[in-house]
C-alpha cells in the first residue's frame, strides 16, 4: 500500500482489535489500532464492511472510505483504507461528535475536510455518496447541507428543504422537486462524460446532467451553514470509480446493514428483498407489516419483476397488505409507497383486504389515467367475499364505466360511456381481468384467468379515469387492485400475473 511521507507506524493492535477469533481483516485491525476503537460491536460493524466489500468486488474500486465510528473526533478522522496515511485525515470545524457519526451545528460552518486532492482522480470514472441525514431550512447554494465535495464544494451538493432536493452535479444543477428529505444513502456515479445516475435508498431514482467540471480542492463534506437551522449527520462517505446501478444497489445494502449492526440506521433494509419491497415498507412504517405480509409483498414484487416483467406493465398495484394499518395497505406498490388512495367517508382493513363500510363510502385513486378512443386497459381485481350487490367494485362513475362483479341478480355489470353488458357470476369471490381495448370496441371480462364473458363498451368517451370502490350500498371487501395504462396484457402475461397474485393472497391467507 503507498503512504504519503512520511509514513507512521501501526499502533500496536490489542486482543481486542483483533476480534475475539482473531479472525478480523487486516484492514480492520489496523484501522481499528489508528482509531482506538474497541469495542467489539464496532468491530464486527467493521469486519462485515470489509468482508462484504471484498467478496462483491467493490473493495477494490474504492478510493477511500470514511466509517464514521467510535464516537469521537479520532476515530473519526481516519480513513478506512489507508488509515496510516496523514493526508487522508479529516480536520473539522464546527463538527460535533457521538455515536451516529459526525454532526453539524447550526450555529456554525460545520465541515470535516481532508487533504485528498480531488486533481488525482478522473470525473469520467468516477462514483460518491454518503450515508445520513440531508436537512435544511432553506433549499438555495447558500444554504447548503449535505455537501460532498472535490471540486472546491461544486462537485457533488446535495441541498433540501420540505418539499424539494437540489443536487450541483459538477457543478450542473438539478432539482427533484417530488423528493423530500431524503435520509439514508446518496449516492452518484457518472454513465458518460456529461451523465450519471442518483441513487437513493437502492433505487435508482433518476439520471441527471453532469457537470464537466475538473476536479480541483479537497475531499470533504460540510453538514451545515450559519443561516441553516437544519444540521446534518453523516456516518459513512466514500468514493470510487465509476459503480452500476447494480454496484450502487448492492453497495447500499452493505452500507445499511453495517449501519444497522452499529444500531443507527435511518432506513428499513432487508438484503434479501427486492429493492422496491424495501423501499414501499420504508415509505410506510414497517412495524406496521408482519413478517408474513413482508414476505407476501417481496414475493409479489419480485416475482412481477421477473419472467415476463408484468411489473413494467402496471401503472399501479394496490396489494392491500397490512392488516395493522388502514393506512399502509392504501398506499401503491409501484410508486413505492408514495401514492395512496383517498376513502371518501370510512373504510377498514381486515385479513381480506379493504373495505368501505358505509353506503357512501369510497375510494379514490389519486391521479386519473385515460380512456380515450385509443385507451388499452388490463384492470385486475380480487374480491374477497361474495356479497350480492348494487354498488360497485371498481368505477368511474355508474353510467359509464364500471364494473359490479355480482349483484342481486347473480350478474356481473359492465358498464362503459352509457352502454352496459351482463354476464352470468353466481359468486363475487375471485380473482378478476377486465381488458379494454377502447370506445366502441370489445372487452374481456375473465374470472380466475377463465373467460367470463364479453361485450362491447359505449361510444361515448370519458376524459378521464379515477378509481373508487364501495358507493351506492356496496360494502364488498378488495384484496388486490391493479391496472395497466395503454396497454392490455397479452394472454402470457394474464396468466403468469394470475399464478403470483393467487400465490401472494395464498401467503397472506385470503384464498386456499
Amino acid at each position: 500500500m503507498l503512504h504519503s511521507s512520511p509514513d507512521r507506524r501501526q499502533p500496536t493492535v490489542s486482543i481486542a482489535q483483533r476480534g475475539t477469533s482473531g479472525n478480523n481483516a487486516t484492514e480492520v485491525q489496523t484501522f481499528a489500532a489508528y482509531a482506538g476503537i474497541t469495542d467489539v460491536t464496532q468491530i464486527q460493524a467493521l469486519d462485515y464492511l470489509v468482508d462484504n466489500l471484498k467478496s462483491t468486488g467493490l473493495w477494490s474500486k474504492m478510493h477511500f472510505i470514511y466509517p464514521f465510528v467510535g464516537g469521537n473526533a479520532t476515530s473519526h478522522k481516519f480513513e478506512l483504507l489507508d488509515p496510516s496515511n496523514a493526508s487522508r485525515e479529516l480536520t473539522f470545524t464546527g463538527v460535533t461528535h457521538n455515536s451516529t457519526g459526525i454532526v453539524g451545528t447550526s450555529a456554525a460552518n460545520a465541515s470535516a475536510v481532508s487533504g485528498i486532492n480531488g486533481g488525482a482522480y478522473n470525473t469520467n470514472d468516477f462514483s460518491m455518496g454518503y450515508y445520513g441525514t440531508l436537512k435544511g431550512s432553506t433549499a438555495s447554494s447558500t444554504n447548503e447541507s449535505g455537501v460532498m465535495y472535490l471540486s472546491t464544494r461544486l462537485f457533488i451538493s446535495f441541498i433540501a428543504n420540505a418539499s424539494s432536493t437540489f443536487i450541483y452535479y459538477g457543478p450542473t444543477a438539478t432539482t427533484l422537486t417530488s423528493v423530500s428529505v431524503p435520509d439514508g444513502f446518496k449516492a452518484l456515479s457518472n454513465t458518460s462524460t456529461t451523465t450519471g445516475d442518483f441513487l437513493f435508498n437502492q433505487i435508482k431514482y433518476q439520471s441527471i446532467t453532469k457537470g464537466t467540471t475538473a476536479l480541483t480542492g479537497f475531499f470533504g463534506h460540510e453538514l451545515s451553514r450559519t443561516t441553516n437551522t437544519a444540521v446534518n449527520t453523516v456516518s459513512f462517505s466514500y468514493a470510487s470509480t465509476q459503480l452500476t446501478e447494480a454496484e450502487l444497489t448492492t453497495l447500499n445494502t452493505i452500507v445499511e446493514q453495517y449501519q444497522t449492526i452499529l444500531g443507527r440506521n435511518l432506513y428499513y433494509i432487508d438484503p434479501n428483498f427486492d429493492p422496491a419491497t424495501n423501499r414501499f415498507l420504508f415509505n410506510n412504517t414497517p412495524s406496521n407489516f408482519t413478517d408474513i405480509e413482508k414476505n407476501a409483498l417481496n414475493y409479489l414484487v419480485s416475482n412481477l419483476k421477473s419472467g415476463l416483467n408484468v411489473w413494467g406493465k402496471l401503472a399501479f398495484i394496490y396489494p392491500y397488505a397490512s392488516v395493522a394499518s388502514l393506512a399502509s395497505s392504501l398506499k401503491d406498490l409501484k410508486s413505492l409507497g408514495t401514492a395512496t388512495l383517498t376513502v371518501v367517508g370510512s373504510a377498514a382493513q381486515s385479513s381480506l383486504g379493504v373495505e368501505t363500510t358505509l353506503t357512501t363510502s369510497y375510494a379514490t385513486y389519486p391521479v386519473t389515467f385515460g380512456m380515450g378512443a385509443s385507451a388499452l386497459n388490463s384492470i385486475i381485481l380480487y374480491i374477497g367475499e361474495d356479497i350480492q350487490s348494487a354498488g360497485y367494485d371498481f368505477n368511474t362513475s355508474a353510467t359509464r364505466y364500471s364494473l359490479n362483479v355480482r349483484n342481486n341478480s347473480n350478474l356481473a355489470v359492465v358498464a362503459f360511456f352509457a352502454g352496459s353488458t351482463t354476464i352470468s357470476n353466481t359468486n363475487a369471490i375471485g380473482l378478476y381481468q377486465l381488458d379494454i381495448t377502447g370506445i366502441s370496441l370489445p372487452f374481456t371480462l375473465y374470472k380466475n384467468n377463465s373467460v367470463l364473458g364479453s361485450g362491447t363498451t359505449g361510444g361515448n368517451a370519458s376524459a378521464g379515469i379515477t378509481y373508487n370502490f364501495g358507493p351506492n350500498g356496496s360494502t364488498r371487501i378488495q384484496g388486490f387492485f391493479a391496472a395497466t395504462n395503454g396497454a392490455v396484457l397479452t394472454s402470457a402475461e394474464r396468466t403468469e400475473a394470475y399464478n403470483i397474485i393467487t400465490t401472494y393472497l395464498q401467503m397472506l391467507g385470503r384464498i386456499w
